[in-house]
């Protein structure tokens, strides 16, 4: 599992998840129906110490601008500009539905975009804090700031059980 992250985002997150003892999922697919047909992605899920971090990697070719809650942002490249989908609009959406089909307070899940370090975000604005776009570099030190927030941990008895329950 770590090996795969490690090939998907990179050394620098590999590097977290040792550090921080966390546990960690790569590629979750998880049914949304019982026919299980319909499934959400998760690129990678990050258990901490005080949060479940849904994260979803994508790389730019260009600036990023957009506000949270923005349908579309623009993304500024060569030959002009492209609209893209928001990217925390469909976390927050993954960050949702893992909440209601493992049964887990929505508040204990922090939706995270990592955008590749080349990529600008230029005049993105977010004022949620469950939900963030973060560049590579930054990611690891957004975690630690998040992780110590004055929250309690989760006990790991439950942490346990969450990871196996959703890993199943």
């Amino acid at each position: 599992v770590i090996k795969n992250f490690k090939k998907h985002v990179g050394k620098q997150v590999y590097k977290i998840a040792l550090d921080g003892d966390y546990y960690l999922i790569n590629e979750l697919a998880l049914p949304l129906t019982m026919s299980g047909e319909e499934r959400i992605h998760i690129d990678h899920l990050l258990f901490g110490e005080k949060y479940l971090y849904i994260i979803n990697d994508r790389a730019y070719r260009g600036a990023i601008e957009g506000k949270e809650n923005d349908p579309s942002w623009v993304m500024h490249i060569k030959k002009g500009t492209k609209l893209i989908d928001n990217p925390l609009i469909m976390n927050a959406q993954r960050a949702n539905k893992l909440s209601i089909i493992a049964a887990i307070n929505r508040k204990y899940i922090i939706s995270i975009v990592v955008v590749n370090d080349d990529s600008l975000l230029k005049d993105v604005e977010t004022n949620s804090t469950s939900n963030y776009v973060v560049n590579f570099s930054k990611f690891r030190k957004l975690i630690k700031a998040l992780e110590a927030r004055d929250v309690p941990n989760i006990k790991d008895s439950q942490l346990q059980l969450a990871v196996k329950d959703i890993a199943r």
